[in-house]
């Protein structure tokens, strides 16, 4: 069974642009790992772990998509997931309106890794998950990914650019030395569906430019972490 279903996701997951055969046959292999319900969680879990972003982007939609029969279940299990796991399903869920604990989530703005740490930050500050009073939780962790060089998830977008996005869209400012907007691309633009649960932005921090931003970032939550609240979700 698992290697129908293996074979069913290769062939969703492949390049099927160049005919309608093709086309066909991929989503054939879609109705196949649909169907097969929970028995395709984990397959599709250990691609959300290892594969590309393209590949991750796809199989997102594919829980989305699934969710009447897997909802409940990760849910459930959610605690129990690797931290990757977690983010992604958390988001899952949001979209599909189904209730979680906020717990695995939000403890991962403790993870010993900064990417762990960056990237759940960048999910919980976009689909706006913070209640008002825990700011000073997340707001330090968004300041801190601005000094990473990681990209999300495999993609060409880069942590700090999402992690700034997420601080001027909270703080009001654009924080970039020239003033301009940051636009976030999947929200914004006709970027595929679903929206995924990380702000997407072509904004590259480097040298004197981003120490510059680094400072007014600083400056700005200094002067403001006494009273300064999220949005309510």
């Amino acid at each position: 069974m698992s290697s129908t279903i293996e074979a069913a996701l290769d062939e969703y997951l492949a390049d099927q642009t160049n005919t309608s055969s093709e086309v066909e046959r991929g989503q054939a292999a879609k109705r196949t790992v649909i169907k097969a319900g929970s028995d395709a969680v984990p397959i599709i879990e250990a691609r959300l772990l290892s594969g590309s972003f393209e590949h991750k982007r796809r199989c997102f939609g594919l829980l989305i998509e699934m969710a009447n029969q897997i909802s409940n279940s990760i849910a459930r299990s959610l605690p129990d997931k690797p931290p990757l796991l977690i983010i992604w399903e958390t988001a899952v869920l949001i979209q599909v309106g189904e209730g979680f604990d906020r717990a695995p989530l939000f403890d991962l703005l403790k993870h010993p890794d900064p990417y762990l740490r960056h990237l759940s930050a960048l999910a919980i500050a976009f689909q706006g998950l913070g209640q008002p009073a825990e700011a000073p939780r997340l707001i330090p962790v968004l300041i801190d990914a601005l000094r990473s060089e990681a990209k999300i998830e495999g993609s060409q977008f880069p942590v700090a650019g999402g992690s700034l996005a997420c601080l001027s869209k909270l703080a009001s400012s654009s924080f970039l030395p020239d003033g301009r907007a940051i636009e976030i691309y999947n929200s914004t633009w006709a970027f595929p569906p679903p929206v995924l649960p990380f702000p997407l932005t072509a904004i590259a921090l480097s040298g004197a430019e981003r120490e510059q931003t680094i400072l007014e970032v600083d400056q700005w939550w200094r002067a403001n972490q006494a009273t300064f609240r999220l949005p309510r979700p």
